[in-house]
C-alpha cells in the first residue's frame, strides 16, 4: 500500500524485485516469442511514429525501455546528474537502465513526484510482460514436407502466419530454409494435390 505518497517497506521490496526481474523476464517472452505474428504494415506502435516491427515482442521491448529510460533521464536531471542515453533499444539497452535505475531506487521511491508513478509502473509492467512470457504459443506440425529438403520440418507456432523450415541444412546452398505464409502454404499444398491427382 502506499502512503503520502511514499511506499511501505514490503511494497518497495516488491518494486525492486519486478524491477530486477523485469530483464528476466523480457528475455524470456523473447525466446517463446521469436517468430513473427502477422502484422498490418501500417499499424504503428504506442508511442511511434514508426511502423510496428513483426514482432509484438521486441515492440513490447522498445516501449519498456523508452518508458524506463524517460524516467531514468527524468530523474538524473533533477538531481543534476549526467546522462549518456544507450544507443539502440534493445536487451543490452534493458539491462543498463534497470541497472542504473535499481541503484537509485530508494531515492526514487522516497521523491514525492516520482515515488506513486514510477513504483505503480514497474508493477504493471512486470505483471503484463511475465503474463506475455509464461503465454507459450503451441508449435503445429505442418502435414506437408519441405519443398527444399523435403523433410517433415515444417512448423507454425499457433496464431502466427510465418511458416519456417526447422531444418538447418535446408537450402545451405541456396540462401536459406524455407520460409513462407500460411496461405502460401496452403496454395502450395493444393498445387501437390492437384499434381498428385493427374498422375493417376
Amino acid at each position: 500500500m502506499t502512503g503520502a505518497p511514499f511506499w511501505c517497506l514490503s511494497d518497495s521490496s516488491a518494486i525492486r524485485s519486478a524491477l530486477v526481474d523485469l530483464d528476466r523476464q523480457m528475455m524470456l517472452r523473447l525466446f517463446h516469442h521469436d517468430g513473427y505474428g502477422s502484422i498490418d504494415l501500417n499499424e504503428r506502435v504506442s508511442s511511434s511514429p514508426e511502423p510496428a516491427s513483426p514482432s509484438d515482442a521486441h515492440d513490447q521491448l522498445d516501449e519498456l525501455v523508452r518508458w524506463l529510460r524517460s524516467w531514468q533521464v527524468s530523474y538524473w536531471k533533477i538531481c543534476g546528474w549526467s546522462h549518456t542515453a544507450y544507443v539502440g533499444e534493445s536487451a543490452p539497452a534493458l539491462t543498463e537502465v534497470t541497472s542504473a535505475l535499481c541503484a537509485h531506487l530508494d531515492g526514487i521511491l522516497s521523491h514525492t513526484e516520482y515515488a506513486v508513478d514510477f513504483g505503480s509502473g514497474v508493477l504493471s509492467w512486470h505483471s503484463e510482460v511475465t503474463a506475455a512470457a509464461q503465454t507459450r504459443p503451441r508449435r503445429i506440425s505442418m502435414q506437408m514436407r519441405c519443398p527444399q529438403c523435403h523433410l517433415a520440418t515444417l512448423p507454425r507456432l499457433e496464431g502466427e502466419d510465418r511458416i519456417e523450415c526447422r531444418n538447418r541444412d535446408c537450402g545451405a546452398n541456396r540462401g536459406g530454409p524455407v520460409v513462407m505464409t500460411a496461405d502460401e502454404y496452403h496454395g502450395l499444398a493444393e498445387a501437390v494435390i492437384v499434381a498428385s491427382g493427374r498422375r493417376r
